[in-house]
C-alpha cells in the first residue's frame, strides 16, 4: 500500500473491513525525510513528503471516519514527530509537513469540527524524544490541550 495514494488507502481499509469487520482503531503513521533548507530541497522531495506526511493522514480519515461516525465508535491515532511541535534547523519539508499532521489531528479532536467532532479522546504520549524537550515546550503542550483528555461522542 502506498499511503501517498488515496485509492491504495481506500483499498487497504476495504480489504481489512471485509476480513475483520469495521475499523475500530486506525493508526496513521508514515514518514520519510528528504531535503534540507528551502533552497536545497527540490520540489519532488517537497511533494513526496507532503503526500506521505500529510495526505496519507487525510486519506486515512476519509477512509475510516464515515464508518466511525455512523457507529459512533472508533479511534483515529495520528503520529507526527517532535518536529511537528518544535521547529528545529535541518530538514525544512519534514518540519513543515509534520506541523501539518499535528494541525490535522488537533482540528479533528476539537469541537465543533463538522463531520469530524465525534471522538473519544485525544492526547500525546511521552517518548524518549519528548522527554528531552524543554519545560517551556511541555508547558505549551498543556496550554494547547495535548495532554490526554476524556471526551464523549457528540453530533457535529
Amino acid at each position: 500500500c502506498d499511503v501517498g495514494v488515496e485509492a491504495d488507502v481506500q483499498r487497504l481499509v476495504a480489504e481489512a473491513e471485509r476480513a475483520h469487520g469495521p475499523v475500530d482503531l486506525f493508526f496513521s503513521n508514515a514518514g520519510v525525510a528528504l531535503g534540507a533548507g528551502p533552497l536545497d530541497t527540490d520540489l519532488e522531495s517537497w511533494n513526496t513528503q507532503w503526500q506521505v506526511h500529510v495526505m496519507a493522514h487525510v486519506y486515512a480519515v476519509r477512509a475510516v471516519l464515515p464508518s466511525m461516525l455512523e457507529r459512533e465508535s472508533g479511534y483515529l491515532l495520528h503520529t507526527a514527530s517532535m518536529a511537528g511541535i518544535l521547529t528545529s534547523p535541518g530538514n525544512l519539508p519534514y518540519a513543515v509537513t509534520k506541523h501539518a499532521v499535528v494541525g490535522l489531528a488537533e482540528w479533528l479532536a476539537t469541537p465543533p469540527a463538522p463531520s469530524a467532532s465525534r471522538r473519544k479522546w485525544r492526547g500525546w504520549w511521552p517518548t524518549r524524544c519528548s522527554k528531552s524537550a524543554s519545560s517551556f515546550s511541555r508547558t505549551r503542550w498543556r496550554k494547547r490541550g495535548w495532554i490526554a483528555k476524556p471526551a464523549t461522542w457528540s453530533a457535529g
